[in-house]
């Protein structure tokens, strides 16, 4: 299970002790991380990871925290330069240097054959030139390393339970009510709102794969059941998204319980080996 344990962005005592002890609680980044991290083979301390589009850098710092040598990068269209200073903060207090900087995923700024992991989570569906950042992450990897990419799957934006959420909507005086998150409600306007080009299934994954001539090698599901409700349910209601860190700890515990379903989620993580 990752928790993202670290310190808080803020110097709040109470804020710091909390994300030390409980971690940070957004379920969406729970969710994707258990799936990206349960893909992850032969890790040892030393090698070298990038974290592309890492924002608040969660996924690259707990590897980071288990002796990896990550390196991080992002266009900084989704996170401003002041929240990167105070995320280089939190590892400054957390004694671990952020080897950060400004960049593209088409165009690494790394030489060739020099990572072992690529994380790119919630990423490569914001991106118009999807062939050129996969042809770049091949470039960068050294032999038999692999990328672990996590994205939308097909039928994300529409959802699994928002054509409840849309009949309501639709058809009822709830309506009117000011409750809704309607940008997030309906899928285009989800798509729209999300930045979010393209959904992908598990056979375009593996034609991508065969395309750059790299090996598929294995997936997990996000967003399955539960996961599925409290995420939509967030999108959907102001109050889930406003009030989502109380409700995380009434939901989180169902959601684990995605885990025992063999059923297909509106998520997608996969690994692919150089």
């Amino acid at each position: 299970m990752i928790l993202f344990r670290r310190s808080h962005e803020s110097d709040n005592p109470l804020k710091n002790f909390l994300f030390k002890v409980f971690g940070f609680p957004h379920i969406g980044t729970r969710i994707r991380a258990d799936a990206v991290f349960s893909l992850i083979l032969n890790f040892k301390p030393g090698i070298k990871v990038l974290d592309i589009g890492c924002g608040r850098a969660f996924f690259g710092m707990e590897l980071q925290k288990r002796g990896a040598e990550v390196y991080y990068i992002d266009l900084l269209k989704g996170i401003d330069h002041k929240s990167i200073k105070s995320v280089r903060n939190v590892f400054y207090k957390d004694n671990l240097a952020f080897n950060f900087q400004v960049g593209f995923a088409n165009k690494l700024p790394f030489k060739d054959d020099i990572f072992d992991i690529i994380l790119i989570p919630d990423v490569i569906e914001h991106i118009k030139e999807e062939y050129e950042v996969i042809s770049e992450m091949k470039r960068v990897l050294k032999s038999n390393g692999y990328f672990i990419a996590s994205t939308p799957a097909y039928g994300f934006h529409s959802g699994k339970f928002k054509w409840f959420f849309r009949f309501i909507h639709r058809n009822t005086f709830l309506k009117y009510v000011p409750i809704w998150n309607e940008n997030y409600l309906y899928p285009q306007l989800h798509m729209k709102a999300k930045g979010h080009l393209r959904e992908y299934s598990l056979n375009r994954w593996m034609d991508l794969a065969s395309k750059f001539d790299m090996n598929f090698s294995d997936y997990r599901w996000e967003y399955k059941l539960f996961g599925a409700l409290f995420v939509e349910l967030s999108h959907t209601f102001n109050a889930f998204e406003k009030y989502g860190g109380f409700v995380f700890f009434l939901f989180y515990p169902l959601v684990k319980l995605d885990n025992l379903l063999p059923i297909k989620g509106t998520g997608i993580a996969v690994r692919i080996h150089k």
